[in-house]
């Protein structure tokens, strides 16, 4: 019998699906409100638009702590406002008193990937092919 129980592991993590059906079951309490990516996206790109890049930082930050990770949406707000790619400026001071470590990687990360997409809206519109 000791065999069978070395054999045998255990996880000590619950199966991934049942920690989904406990949050369904669950999902009636609203003290509990978790933010998700989407959601920080839209605070970011709204605060931008108004130009308090310090909340920008804070959210950028919190949204780490939080455990929502930046998408490609998180950077809109450069082609959806009326200042453009001139906003970079302010915008790169942010990101460089972000916390070090993965939230300022990862912001940069966004911000590159948001740049290069415009750089092949730019491209595609000239007739070159950018992938």
């Amino acid at each position: 019998m000791p065999v069978l129980r070395t054999l045998v592991q255990r996880n000590p993590n619950p199966p991934y699906f049942l920690c989904n059906i406990y949050r369904l079951f669950n999902a009636q309490n609203t003290e509990s409100y978790e933010p998700t990516a989407t959601h920080y996206d839209n605070l970011i790109n709204a605060a931008a638009g108004k130009g308090d890049f310090a909340a920008v930082g804070n959210l950028l930050n919190k949204r780490v702590r939080d455990g929502c990770f930046n998408t490609k949406r998180t950077f809109d707000f450069i082609t959806n406002t009326d200042a453009g790619i001139s906003i970079l400026d302010e915008l790169s001071q942010t990101l460089a008193h972000l916390d070090h470590g993965f939230p300022r990687k990862s912001a940069y990360d966004s911000l590159i990937a948001r740049l290069c997409k415009i750089n092949c809206e730019i491209a595609d519109k000239s007739a070159i092919f950018c992938r």
